[in-house]
């Protein structure tokens, strides 16, 4: 009898605990991948993460030398085989509340670094353009403006591949040597004009700068892995 009194009490106590009410709180993590100045937002755009370095032929690449010394002088040899291609691009968010024109005209080289080192770019001019009046976008509040460029890359010599870009305005740039591997890489978005002379198939016209967003930023860094297709 005494056990199923002890057993009664600890029911009619449990019905007398008052319920407490609680949730979850998830705390939202910071965006790294974008950098706002000023009300505009930068971004880094890599749609693959992992690239494919291409398998290495050398026959293949001994026919691009032969084909390229035959034209050489009418016709600049693009890149060297065997390569593959992929794309980079910077996105710019306009979260301000007025219509801001950007500059995509100048030179846009992704920055690209080891662990250690940075990799430097060489450039020459294939064929001088003047800047097109596509070259400076409109985004208006609230848009967004995406900038691709073409990246090749291309086998060198035994494990050295290197990484080939055609801007917009005639420039060819290629990187230094590269090897299998962890890099990084980010956009400088620079523009210091408040006035640019803009090309089209009519006419020329410059443009007014009051729209057009001044400064320099650098994206956040986008880590990529090199690594053999094989």
């Amino acid at each position: 009898m005494k056990l199923a009194k002890n057993q009664e009490e600890i029911r009619l106590g449990q019905l007398a605990t008052q319920v407490v009410n609680f949730h979850l709180v998830q705390h939202n993590e910071p965006d790294y991948s974008t950098l706002v100045v000023d009300g505009i937002g930068f971004e880094t755009i890599v749609p693959e993460l992992v690239l494919l370095a291409p398998k290495k032929n050398l026959v293949c690449k001994l026919l691009h030398i032969f084909k390229s010394l035959l034209i050489i002088g009418r016709q600049h040899p693009q890149h060297p085989y065997p390569y593959v291609f992929n794309k980079i691009g910077l996105r710019i968010v306009n979260n301000k509340s007025i219509p801001l024109r950007f500059n995509f005209g100048d030179i846009l080289i992704p920055e690209l670094v080891e662990a250690d080192r940075q990799i430097l770019w060489n450039g020459y001019c294939i064929r001088p353009e003047g800047t097109l009046d596509s070259d400076f976008p409109l985004a208006m509040p609230g848009e967004s403006l995406t900038f691709f460029q073409d990246i090749t890359i291309f086998w060198l010599k035994d494990n050295q591949f290197g990484l080939s870009i055609f801007a917009p305005n005639g420039f060819h740039w290629i990187s230094e040597p590269l090897r299998l591997g962890t890099y990084y890489v980010r956009f400088t978005y620079i523009n210091t004009m408040e006035v640019v002379t803009r090309y089209s198939s009519i006419n020329t016209d410059t443009k007014s700068g009051e729209s057009f967003w001044i400064g320099q930023v650098s994206t956040p860094f986008v880590e990529i892995r090199l690594v053999s297709s094989s």
